[in-house]
């Protein structure tokens, strides 16, 4: 008896497109993997509690890695290339969203005598030579449409430099410069401002290869370096018992590769391995955290401080809805960013 072929030639058949998929898949893998560790942010950003990167960088970031210099336009060139991708930042926004869902606040209560024995200097403008950082004019607008005075008596700016040795969670004394955070705070209309922000975290793990695990980071930085410890820290300082009052967050400039990404995913951009075609001037569009769009951009290296900030804090924010707002602009005072990219947090 002679048995059919046909099902064998269909098994072979079967058999040869499965091998080929494979092939092309670790090819394409070996493409992508080089392009993913490009720009990519560090280890300690897969450690939920562990902000990054959060802002434009200053003019020039100095003893980062043990004394080298590392300049603004060294960061904005490793800004071009992302590494989230659109659906892994839903999929953790929306695990943020339960965690401000489900909190109960009451986190740890800094204080801003803390900073000093954490290894921060915070200084006013007008001290230690230190000058007012300017609001471009781009978000001068956006302040204005919100109904906030762009003026620096309302708008107080702090600025907070890791420069003094503290002692890390695991005990161990540690002497290095490698953080900043300068901000305006608006109390009589409950805004913040993020002008410039770099976390210890983040500074640390720049340039480094292999990147570093999050115990390795932990050792390395002050038990007080999170963006949203340290915002809400001097916030609640300077506002006093308006604390509650907190309901905007303004994000300059916004260079981080993952955030832009993801603000062009958002708006339906075609996907390309670089950033920064965006263009969509303010009023912009607004997102709530009942879509996936304003949920993949609260995943976001910029929007996940803000969830903690409100997280931690529920218990003074009670009863906020978050919305995200994202626009472009140009700024003449700025002409060396073209397009700039801004976002504006709304805890109503």
């Amino acid at each position: 008896m002679t048995v059919p072929l046909i099902g064998s030639r269909r098994s072979f058949r079967a058999f040869t497109v499965l091998a080929i998929s494979i092939c092309c898949f670790f090819a394409l893998q070996q493409l992508h993997d080089p392009i993913q560790n490009i720009g990519q942010y560090p280890a300690s950003a897969h450690n939920k509690r562990v902000e990054v990167f959060s802002g434009d960088a200053a003019p020039n970031v100095s003893s980062f890695q043990g004394g080298q210099s590392t300049t603004h336009d060294e960061l904005v060139k490793r800004a071009n290339v992302w590494s989230m991708d659109y659906e892994t930042a839903v999929c953790k926004g929306k695990k943020l969203r339960d965690r401000i869902d489900t909190s109960q606040g009451k986190a740890r209560v800094w204080k801003v005598s803390d900073l000093d024995k954490n290894g921060w200097t915070l200084t006013k403008p007008g001290e230690n030579d230190r000058v007012a950082a300017p609001i471009p004019a781009t978000l001068q607008k956006a302040m204005t449409a919100y109904g906030l005075s762009t003026s620096e008596d309302q708008n107080q700016q702090r600025y907070a430099h890791l420069d003094h040795p503290f002692v890390s969670d695991t005990g161990e004394k540690i002497d290095q410069d490698c953080g900043y955070y300068e901000n305006a705070y608006n109390v009589k209309k409950g805004a913040i401002v993020a002008l410039q922000n770099a976390s210890p975290a983040y500074c640390v793990n720049l340039g480094v290869e292999p990147p570093l695990t999050p115990a390795q980071i932990k050792a390395k930085v002050p038990p007080l370096q999170r963006w949203s410890d340290m915002v809400w820290t001097i916030w609640a300082d300077i506002a006093g018992n308006q604390a509650a009052t907190l309901r905007y967050i303004f994000r300059d400039n916004v260079v981080n590769p993952d955030t832009k990404h993801v603000m062009d995913a958002v708006m339906k951009l075609p996907l390309t391995p670089t950033v920064g075609n965006l263009h969509i001037p303010f009023p912009g569009e607004t997102f709530d955290l009942t879509s996936d769009e304003g949920c993949a951009l609260l995943a976001t290296p910029h929007g996940v401080g803000v969830a903690h900030l409100l997280a931690d804090h529920i218990d003074i924010l009670r009863g906020r809805k978050l919305k995200i707002t994202i626009y472009t602009g140009t700024d003449e005072t700025r002409p060396d960013k073209a397009n700039q990219y801004f976002m504006l947090f709304d805890m109503q």
